[in-house]
C-alpha cells in the first residue's frame, strides 16, 4: 500500500493553489460565457442580464476553485483533500462576497486592472490558506 503525502509537503500546497486557480479560471469563463449566450439569445434583457452574469461569474469561481482544488489534490494522492476544500468552500464564498460587492467601486474608480490582479492572487492564496486550516 503506497503512503499518502504529508499534509506539510509543499507539493500538496503547490497542487492546492494550482488547481484552485485553474478551476477557478475555466469555470468562471465558461459560466460566464454561457450566461453571455443566454443574455444574448433573449429579447428584452435588461437588468437581469448583468445580474444573471453576475451570479454566473460567481458560481463558476466558487464552484470552480473548490472543485479544481478538490480535484488536484485527489489526483496527486495528497491527505485530507475534502477537508481541504471544505475550508475552501467556505472561504471562497466569503472572499466572492467581498469581491462582487466591490465590482461598481472598482469600475467607477477606474481601478478594474488592480482589482483584478486582486482577484487573481486571492484564487492563489486562498487554497494555500485552507490547506495549511486543514492540518
Amino acid at each position: 500500500m503506497s503512503r499518502q503525502p504529508s499534509l506539510n509537503s509543499w507539493r500538496g500546497y503547490l497542487a492546492a493553489s494550482i488547481g484552485g486557480a485553474t478551476g477557478a479560471l475555466v469555470l468562471t469563463a465558461l459560466c460566464f460565457f454561457l450566461g453571455y449566450v443566454y443574455v444574448r439569445t433573449k429579447t428584452n434583457v435588461g437588468l437581469e442580464g448583468i445580474v444573471l452574469l453576475l451570479w454566473c461569474s460567481y458560481g463558476g469561481f466558487w464552484i470552480g476553485e473548490v472543485l479544481g482544488c478538490w480535484l488536484a489534490l485527489r489526483l496527486g494522492g495528497y491527505a485530507n483533500a475534502s477537508r481541504t476544500t471544505s475550508f475552501l468552500a467556505g472561504l471562497t464564498f466569503f472572499a466572492v462576497l467581498v469581491f462582487f460587492s466591490n465590482i461598481p467601486m472598482a469600475f467607477t474608480r477606474g481601478i478594474n486592472a488592480a482589482f483584478w490582479l486582486l482577484v487573481g492572487l486571492t484564487s492563489i492564496t486562498l487554497p494555500l490558506l485552507a490547506r495549511f486550516l486543514a492540518r
